[in-house]
């Protein structure tokens, strides 16, 4: 997603970055819900859950949620629950993100 900017470039967006903690259990995104950020998992493991079945475990240096920087209400395909004791994880709005638009150029997924 973020493989085409420049070194400048990374630090502006890592700079609009935020970390949030996770304990073990806690739903992080609802399937269905509308979204708004995307995380990049530091430490720990998370659990991808697709109607109600266990589809993928992600862990350190992984992300989900990067849909919800594309548009307006985009909604989670998924549910991501903590798996580990903590997840940390780098977090970025799509307010951030929208923001940072002007100086910092993205590809979507593809």
């Amino acid at each position: 997603m973020f493989s085409s900017l420049t070194p400048s470039e990374h630090g502006k967006i890592a700079g609009a970055m935020a970390t949030q903690y996770f304990k073990g259990g806690k739903t992080i995104i609802t399937q269905g819900a509308v979204g708004n950020v995307f995380y990049i998992i530091l430490v720990g493991e998370v659990r991808i859950v697709k109607d109600g079945k266990e589809v993928i475990k992600l862990g350190a240096k992984q992300f989900f949620g990067e849909v919800a920087l594309l548009g307006n209400s985009t909604r989670r395909s998924a549910t991501v629950v903590a798996d580990s004791d903590t997840v940390i994880a780098a977090s970025l709005s799509r307010v951030r993100m929208n923001a940072l638009t002007e100086d910092v150029r993205c590809e979507p997924p593809g």
